[in-house]
C-alpha cells in the first residue's frame, strides 16, 4: 500500500508541474518539478525516497531512452554519426580526467579515483533533459540532432569510467588497457545485443500482423516490455551497456513503418499517444525524485562539522565552469574541423558558429 501511495503523489506532483509550467513561460518544466520534489523533502508525512540505480535504470531511463531512439532522425544520425561520437566518447573521458584533477586541486583531501568518479557522473549529458530543454531553446534540426544523439550514447563511457573509478578507488590499482576494453565492449556488446533483439522484435511484430493476431493491447505490452527486457539480457546476462543496448534496439525498430491499413494506422496513433503519456510521465518523475534526493545529498554535508559547506558550493561552481569551458572548445574545434554535406570542406569559425557551439554547450543538460 505504501508503494501504491508512493507512485500516486509522484504522479499527483508531474501533474501539478504541468498545470504550473505554462504560467512560468521563461522556466522550463524539469525546474518546475526538481523544485516540487524539494518541496516534497520539506512536507511533513510524505516519505522520503532511496531508490536502487539499476532499478531506475532499468524503470526509468531504458523505456525513455528507447521511446527517444525510435523517434530520432536517422538520416541525421548518419549524416553526423562523426560528430556524436565524438562527443559521446571522446568528450565525455577528456571531461572526466579535467574534472578529476580540477577537484583533487581545489580539495585535495580527495583521492583522484573518487574524484574521476564524481567526473563521469558529472560529464555525459542526460537524454531526458536534452529532450525536455531542447524544446525550449531556439535550436536548429541539426543542433538538435547531434544533441539527441549524443545523449543517448554518452552513458555507455560514463557508466563504465564511473564503475573504473570506484573499482580504482577501492582495489587501488588501474590498469588502462583493460579500462579501454571494457568501455569497446560495453559500447559495441550493448549494441550488437540490442540490434539483435530489436530486429527480433521487428519479424515478430510483423509476423503477428500478417496471422492477424497483432491488436492495440498486445502492440502496446510488448513494446512497453521490450526496452525492460532489452536492458536485463546486455546487462545481466552480457553485461554489455543495457542503455547502449536499448538505444540500438530503438533505432533498428521500424515495424511501426511497415505495411499499410487504416488498421495499422489506427493501431500506430493509439501506441504513439501511449507512449506520449508514459514519457511524460515517466520524465516528470525523474525530475521529481531528483528534486527530492538534493536535500538528502546536502544534508549529509550541512550537519558534518568537517566539511567546508560554503567551499564545496564554490567548488562545485567552479567544476561547472570548467565543464562547460571544456565542452564549448570542442564543440567549436569540431565544427572547426567538420567537413560541409554540401561542399565537402572545412568551414572557418564565424560569429554564427561560435554562436552555434555557445547555444550546443548550454543546450547539452547534465541529467
Amino acid at each position: 500500500m505504501g508503494s501504491f501511495l508512493l507512485i500516486i503523489q509522484i504522479g499527483i506532483a508531474v501533474v501539478i508541474s504541468s498545470l504550473l509550467s505554462p504560467y512560468i513561460p521563461r522556466v522550463s518544466m524539469p525546474l518546475v518539478q526538481i523544485f516540487l520534489g524539494i518541496l516534497w523533502f520539506f512536507i511533513p508525512g510524505l516519505p522520503l525516497i532511496n531508490l536502487d540505480s539499476e532499478f531506475f535504470l532499468l524503470v526509468f531511463i531504458a523505456p525513455l531512452l528507447y521511446f527517444e531512439a525510435m523517434h530520432i532522425s536517422r538520416s541525421g544520425l548518419r549524416k553526423n554519426l562523426g560528430i556524436t561520437l565524438s562527443l559521446a566518447v571522446g568528450l565525455v573521458l577528456l571531461s572526466i580526467v579535467i574534472a578529476g584533477y580540477t577537484l583533487t586541486f581545489s580539495m585535495a583531501d580527495i583521492p583522484l579515483a573518487a574524484a574521476f568518479a564524481l567526473g563521469a557522473a558529472l560529464s555525459p549529458t542526460d537524454a531526458v533533459a536534452v529532450s525536455q530543454i531542447g524544446a525550449d531553446a531556439q535550436l536548429t534540426e541539426r543542433q538538435e540532432t547531434v544533441l539527441a544523439t549524443e545523449s543517448l550514447f554518452n552513458d555507455a563511457s560514463g557508466i563504465v569510467s564511473f564503475q573504473f573509478a570506484l573499482a580504482t578507488l577501492i582495489t587501488g590499482t588501474f590498469s588502462p588497457l583493460k579500462f579501454s576494453l571494457n568501455v569497446l565492449y560495453s559500447f559495441i556488446g550493448g549494441a550488437a545485443v540490442g540490434a539483435v533483439l530489436g530486429i527480433m522484435l521487428n519479424h515478430l511484430i510483423v509476423w503477428l500482423r500478417r496471422m492477424r493476431l497483432e491488436t492495440t493491447t498486445n502492440r502496446i505490452l510488448i513494446e512497453l516490455m521490450f526496452p525492460l527486457l532489452v536492458f536485463g539480457v546486455a546487462d545481466d546476462i552480457f553485461e554489455a551497456s543495457g542503455v547502449i543496448a536499448v538505444v540500438a534496439a530503438g533505432l533498428v525498430a521500424r515495424y511501426h513503418r511497415v505495411g499499410v491499413g487504416e488498421d495499422l494506422a489506427e493501431v500506430n496513433r493509439v501506441s504513439g499517444a501511449v507512449w506520449d503519456v508514459v514519457a511524460f510521465v515517466l520524465n516528470g518523475s525523474v525530475f521529481v525524485l531528483l528534486g527530492i534526493e538534493l536535500p538528502l545529498a546536502m544534508r549529509q554535508t550541512i550537519v558534518n562539522d568537517k566539511v567546508n559547506t560554503v567551499g564545496m558550493v564554490l567548488t562545485a561552481m567552479v567544476l561547472c565552469m570548467v565543464l562547460y569551458l571544456v565542452r564549448f572548445f570542442w564543440i567549436a574545434a569540431t565544427l572547426r574541423t567538420t567537413k560541409s554535406h554540401e561542399t565537402g570542406l572545412r568551414r572557418k569559425m564565424t560569429k554564427e558558429r561560435w554562436h552555434s557551439a555557445a547555444v550546443m554547450t548550454f543546450s547539452g543538460a547534465k541529467g
